[in-house]
């Protein structure tokens, strides 16, 4: 295939085990092999499943090695970090544990909210219509299409990808529907001065605009 010039961070743990191993001692000149197992499931031509498994096999040629330095934590870099929030290291690791226990409260809030939407919906169970199903499936099957593209994902299943999404994207529509009739029943409606409220509180936590925000709301 077309030689390729990539650049490989060793200390990442999603890198590949025999590619750390393989290159370890080599300097920059030399070159190591490595392989790589993409395992598939394909249809047959009588629509069988069968699970197919290649391995290909490839030579890196090493063309440079560099170290990681990490920088000097003073006031200036932490300045930086933080867009001017704080300057003391002590600050930036309250700036730090704060935000990482804003991450894990919000997390704790979906679970609960999808654990509710789930309940809601097998409560109110129904046959949603299909044209609405199947253009949020294409949208979700896009999305899904980009970003493996994006990850550099050569071989990417539409059918099978569909098939997988397709219960995400009937629950959705389900709740969708139900949702705006709740709405309409408990007349609940949202204000500019709600969606101010909101943009400010998340311009705090993300560092964007309040008017950029309330734009995308």
């Amino acid at each position: 295939s077309k030689p390729e010039k990539l650049q490989i961070d060793l200390t990442n743990d999603k890198v590949q085990a025999e590619i750390i191993e393989n290159s370890k001692g080599k300097k920059t000149g030399e070159s190591f092999n490595f392989s790589f197992n993409d395992e598939r499931t394909i249809k047959d031509k009588e629509g069988r499943e069968e699970k197919i498994n290649e391995t290909f096999n490839y030579r890196a040629d090493i063309k440079e090695i560099n170290r990681i330095v990490l920088p000097e934590l003073n006031e200036e870099l932490i300045k930086k970090m933080t867009k001017d929030k704080a300057s003391t290291e002590e600050a930036l690791r309250e700036d730090i544990k704060k935000d990482i226990q804003g991450f894990y409260d919000q997390r704790t809030e979906e679970l609960l909210d999808a654990k509710f939407i789930s309940m809601i919906v097998k409560n109110n169970d129904f046959t949603p219509p299909k044209t609405l199903v199947n253009n949020f499936l294409d949208e979700l099957v896009k999305h899904e299409e980009e970003h493996a593209k994006k990850d550099g994902h050569k071989r990417f299943n539409k059918e099978e990808v569909s098939k997988a999404l397709l219960p995400r994207a009937e629950a959705e529509v389900k709740w969708f529907l139900i949702k705006t009739e709740i709405q309409k029943k408990e007349n609940i409606q949202t204000s500019d001065e709600d969606l101010k409220e909101l943009a400010e509180k998340d311009a705090e936590k993300t560092g964007i605009a309040v008017d950029k925000l309330m734009n995308y709301y």
